[in-house]
């Protein structure tokens, strides 16, 4: 393996960054709806779309949700970050950093958060983050550790390590093209930032200590 050092340092651009976001238990918060309630099968069915990036009626989406857990109903803050029953959220101030790069057919759709007496809401404005882009950039040749899946019929190539370090994960130099967000569905529930992306990110001081996020080396075979 060698790392594609001159072009891609020259360019900003031999590492992304990869999130556990989509699967941290301290970055996922419990929250619920009334479509959660009153047709259970065709929310389950647009979480599901939300998930993997498909294209949904986003006019069906939640509008209002609100904790069903005390621990969370306490938060006086939300991150500016998180999942939110399956569906990603962001701040207004995360959404306005991102909207300075490529996000391709990934959307912002508004949703207010309010606690559990259904009338205080959670300060701030916030969106779900509907990410419609997709890169098959996992390198697992050249990956340092990841569990590799189990059975043959599985659709993905391997899942992220629990204790996620930098130059765990490698990637190919095709995730230097198009959109800065995006999930990559090789790689288990991933979900990747452009160098870029991440460092405006940093700047803008939206990063919490509960995230686990990783550097990944762009690499070529000569």
């Amino acid at each position: 393996m060698i790392v594609d050092e001159t072009e891609s340092q020259r360019e900003g651009q031999d590492h992304v960054w990869l999130t556990r976001t989509l699967t941290n238990p301290a970055e996922r918060l419990s929250f619920v709806c009334d479509q959660q309630f009153e047709n259970s099968d065709e929310y389950v069915a647009l979480m599901w779309q939300f998930k993997f990036g498909e294209s949904c009626n986003i006019n069906l989406l939640p509008k209002v949700m609100w904790p069903s857990s005390g621990q969370d109903d306490k938060r006086k803050l939300l991150p500016h970050i998180f999942s939110a029953d399956g569906f990603l959220a962001v701040s207004e101030q995360m959404a306005d950093v991102l909207r300075r790069f490529n996000l391709g057919q990934s959307k912002f759709v508004p949703v207010q958060f309010i606690h559990s007496d259904r009338k205080t809401p959670f300060p701030g404005t916030h969106y779900f983050f509907h990410i419609q882009e997709r890169k098959l950039g996992f390198d697992p040749d050249h990956s340092l550790r990841f569990e590799p899946k189990m059975f043959d019929d599985q659709t993905h190539t391997g899942t992220m390590p629990i204790k996620l370090r930098d130059g765990d994960i490698a990637v190919n130099p095709t995730v230097r093209e198009g959109a800065d967000v995006w999930k990559d569905y090789s790689l288990l529930k991933s979900l990747f930032f452009s160098a870029k992306a991440m460092t405006a990110m940093r700047d803008a001081k939206l990063l919490n200590d509960k995230m686990i996020i990783a550097k990944c080396p762009i690499v070529r075979i000569h």
